[in-house]
């Protein structure tokens, strides 16, 4: 594990996540995963597990707080009460405990606020799944962790992961002298790199510019978001998406894409609405492959304006020609664009009143790829892996992909007042996918 430096900034994504999301539940990303229940680990278990394993991850022991005025960027510090006991819960499944109940206990979990006098992060262990297996749901605020920086983890608290924890925890909370000196550095290091800077924007702007061909369509999912959430996930062999995908010269993720715009206009089609393109924002991920133990938010969003219509292989075609373009250029760079802005907004107390009333984004849609073999947790197997995003503002549908073990799952997760209807919704999801599945 590699050493954390003595002083832990917020990075400029943290900080358009912190500033961006409308309340700090809006920011809540989450993880569901199922067990084998051979064996039901229990709190007891469970907690024995993460009390061993959680102190390798540094980030779950630490909160983000203000500095003074002058002093930079705020500071990631540990929280020198953390207990363990504290983020792990427990829930019992509603009756009949089939998919449909454990997913709406699932998204209710994930939209509960996070308690704000801890690090914000929680595990809730699900008994009474009527097949006898465990459900775990893992909720963490997207200020702590990006989807990448989850899956990292949660490499470090599966069985076989390296345990330990660091020496001398709590560490101090640094001075304010300590901060000064360090903001002086890092504006010196920004005034050196203010060229290599400028042309990062001015790729980042030509990004942004790049993805949005076309007037955004007016539809109905934009409208106010409220408090709560519906969840549906489709499913589907990794290995038959892949070969689907690369015969229509596109990727994984240009196929799920392609899923999400024609199960999206099929639905709109069935209100009466008409949308040949929708607009999707979809995260590029920036960073370093051997980042390690760097977690935050080392991704950048950019909004393209994607077909709906057509015929699934031209659609892949046409969706990888666009994000070709984004994989061919520097990665992750429009944050030096979008943070900056999201920070002005946020200081001008104007950021919740754009976000409600935008009309840039249809929708997000997030695509991890999770690990290729089957994880263990307290001894337990680990057969499922879903991905549970975030929404707020006047978005009111969001898609998560996630492979993982031969397996693709695609979530949908809605507004519960003014979202579309989820079951229905992914469906829809679900036939595109069989349809791509089978080669057609």
């Amino acid at each position: 594990m590699s050493a954390r430096p003595a002083i832990e900034r917020a990075s400029a994504n943290d900080l358009m996540q912190r500033r961006f999301a409308p309340t700090p539940a809006a920011r809540q990303i989450g993880v569901l995963l199922v067990l084998d229940g051979d064996q039901e680990p229990g709190p007891g278990g469970l907690r024995a597990v993460l009390a061993t394993r959680v102190p390798g991850v540094a980030r779950l022991r630490q909160h983000l707080v203000d500095v003074p005025l002058g002093c930079g960027r705020p500071v990631w510090v540990d929280d020198p009460a953390f207990d363990v006991d504290r983020h792990l819960t427990a829930a019992v499944c509603p009756p009949p405990g089939d998919e449909r109940a454990l997913l709406d206990l699932v998204a209710s979990t994930v939209a509960e606020p996070l308690a704000d006098d801890r690090p914000l992060w929680r595990v809730t262990l699900v008994h009474g799944l009527a097949d006898g297996r465990v459900g775990l749901v893992v909720v963490v605020d997207h200020v702590m962790v990006d989807g990448i920086g989850g899956l990292v983890a949660l490499a470090r608290l599966v069985d076989g992961a390296a345990t330990g924890s660091e020496r001398g925890f709590p560490r101090p909370v640094p001075s304010h002298t300590m901060l000064l000196i360090d903001a002086s550095r890092s504006r010196l290091r920004a005034l050196r790199r203010a060229w290599p800077a400028v042309r990062r924007a001015t790729t980042a702007v030509r990004q942004l510019r790049a993805g949005m061909t076309g007037r955004t369509p007016r539809c109905s999912f934009n409208q106010p978001t409220g408090p709560t959430r519906r969840l549906g996930v489709a499913w589907a062999d990794l290995e038959a998406i892949r070969a689907t995908a690369q015969a229509g010269g596109g990727t994984i993720n240009d196929l799920a894409l392609a899923v999400v715009t024609g199960a999206l206009h099929d639905h709109l089609l069935e209100r009466g609405e008409a949308a040949e393109r929708l607009v999707v924002s979809v995260p590029v991920a920036a960073r370093d492959p051997e980042g390690g133990d760097r977690y935050g938010n080392r991704s950048s969003v950019v909004p393209l304006s994607l077909p709906a219509v057509g015929d699934t292989g031209s659609r892949i075609a046409e969706v990888g020609a666009i994000t070709g373009s984004l994989r061919a250029g520097e990665r992750g760079v429009t944050g030096s664009v979008l943070a900056p802005v999201v920070r002005l907004l946020g200081a001008l107390g104007v950021v919740a009143w754009y976000i409600d009333r935008q009309r840039r984004v249809n929708t997000f849609v997030t695509n991890l790829r999770g690990p290729d073999t089957r994880l263990h947790l307290a001894g337990l197997r680990v057969d499922e892996l879903v991905a549970v995003n975030a929404i707020g503002g006047n978005v009111t549908v969001a898609f998560g992909v996630l492979s993982y073990a031969g397996t693709l799952s695609l979530s949908v997760v809605t507004d519960g007042e003014h979202g579309p209807d989820v079951e229905r919704l992914t469906a829809r999801v679900q036939e595109q996918l069989d349809r791509c599945a089978g080669g057609s």
